[in-house]
């Protein structure tokens, strides 16, 4: 009974009068606008519920309606008079073909030519659900940030998909686009690079506090924005606490301003640790690897996960390798380098591992010392149906068997692909598996066997 549309009505001030355009609505004067304005509504996205005011029955439910407010400087575009021809010049006719030749003619070239093909190909395709007015209301804004028609047409050929985003995101991005004195071809850089970053600045109000964050960061338009994409949460700061943290981390860890600016750009969220916690870590780090500063942040870039793993499990896991391994200081910096990623798995995982790989498979500790790499495969998917066949066969394990690819394995283990495949999915989905006890191991193997 409760039907939901979204209508875009260019308000004057206070005025209730809308270009609504539907049919079987209530008189729009009875809605308090009053009530809906108050505030700053920029770009607000109301709900209104016809069905609370006190001038309505109470009784009769009443549909709600999601409206869009806008400013009086984003009144929208009126239709073209090319547009309300219902598509003559694409040959269709109703709303897609309105849809069609408001796209081709906005991504229309230099000598008048319309890409009436490609537009037919996006509407059906990408924009098969977008009416026609939300697609006016979308390219005024676009066309605000792209005022050439060149830079709009080569964005909207490499992704149409920017129709979709909300009116409050366009909306925004246009705003930050006059208040940040991008160029158009700027802007266009950015929206080409980063288009999913629109949809990142909707709630975005304080605009001129956004352009101090990026003056802090001290970098280009596209760095900073490629910041804000891979953490969003970096518009919430403060550029006076920005500043504070460049400063904390590069004295610190004795590091440069520009490396510690450098740092947050591949990795955003280091301003949300701690100097003081990323310090001894950092140290560690650099004594077990033998690297020095340099090549430790070109380590952590490949590997940013590095940067929130606490000091303490670095600690352990180091321990437990020289123990387990009998690692020296040499053996210790190799098995790291070759398998940084050791310290971001979890503490059961790699204990199982290391003595599936030592008691069952039967490796030398050298051999695993020598190919790290055998920690990070899959202990139910990959080590111990490859162990289960190899016992099959009567054959011994070695680090290659369990390295190399399922068809490799399949054929050397004279199996077909699917009845590999089968033994695989019958260790995989058997339960309990990883805390099976010793007792019931070699059960739990002819168990799942059988079923394949």
């Amino acid at each position: 009974r409760y039907q939901t549309h979204e209508l875009a009505a260019p308000i004057q001030s206070t005025s209730p009068r809308m270009a609504f355009g539907l049919g079987r609505l209530r008189p729009v004067s009875l809605i308090d606008w009053k009530g809906v304005m108050q505030g700053r509504c920029m770009s607000t996205l109301a709900r209104v519920r016809f069905g609370i005011f006190p001038t309505l029955s109470p009784v009769v439910p009443a549909p709600c309606f999601h409206v869009v407010v806008f400013r009086q400087a984003h009144s929208l575009p009126q239709p073209s008079s090319k547009i309300s021809q219902q598509g003559k010049l694409t040959g269709q006719v109703g709303e897609k073909g309105e849809l069609v030749e408001l796209l081709a003619t906005a991504c229309q070239g230099k000598e008048g030519e319309r890409p009436v093909g490609w537009a037919q190909e996006v509407v059906r395709t990408t924009l098969a659900h977008l009416s026609v007015s939300d697609a006016e209301i979308r390219l005024t804004f676009l066309q605000r940030a792209l005022p050439q028609s060149e830079l709009l047409s080569k964005l909207l050929h490499q992704h149409p998909y920017m129709l979709l985003c909300t009116h409050q995101a366009l909306s925004n991005f246009s705003e930050i686009v006059k208040a940040f004195r991008y160029t158009p071809a700027e802007a266009h850089e950015i929206l080409s690079a980063l288009p999913d970053v629109v949809e990142v600045v909707r709630s975005v109000r304080d605009f001129w506090q956004l352009q101090n964050l990026c003056n802090a960061l001290g970098r280009g338009a596209l760095q900073f924005w490629t910041v804000v994409r891979r953490y969003p949460a970096f518009l919430n700061r403060d550029h006076k606490a920005l500043l504070a943290k460049i400063d904390e981390f590069a004295d610190g860890l004795g590091l440069t301003q520009d490396t510690v600016r450098d740092i947050i750009l591949r990795h955003p969220r280091l301003v949300t640790y701690a100097a003081d916690t990323v310090k001894p870590k950092f140290t560690l780090l650099c004594d077990v690897t033998g690297l020095s500063t340099k090549e430790l942040l070109e380590l952590l870039h490949v590997h940013q996960t590095l940067w929130s793993v606490p000091l303490a499990t670095i600690i352990e896991r180091i321990q437990y390798l020289q123990s387990k391994l009998e690692l020296d200081d040499k053996g210790l910096r190799r098995f790291v380098l070759r398998c940084p990623t050791i310290f971001t798995f979890k503490r059961e995982s790699v204990f199982s591992k290391v003595d599936f790989l030592l008691n069952k498979c039967e490796l030398p500790k050298s051999v695993i010392a020598a190919q790290p790499t055998l920690l990070t495969l899959s202990l139910d998917a990959r080590l111990r149906p490859r162990h289960a066949v190899c016992a099959l066969r009567n054959v011994p394990v070695n680090a290659n068997r369990l390295k190399c690819s399922d068809a490799l394995f399949a054929m050397f283990a004279q199996l077909t692909p699917d009845e590999y495949r089968a033994i695989k999915d019958a260790f995989v989905n058997r339960e309990n598996t990883s805390t099976a006890a010793a007792s019931d191991f070699d059960e739990g193997y002819k168990e799942a066997l059988w079923r394949a």
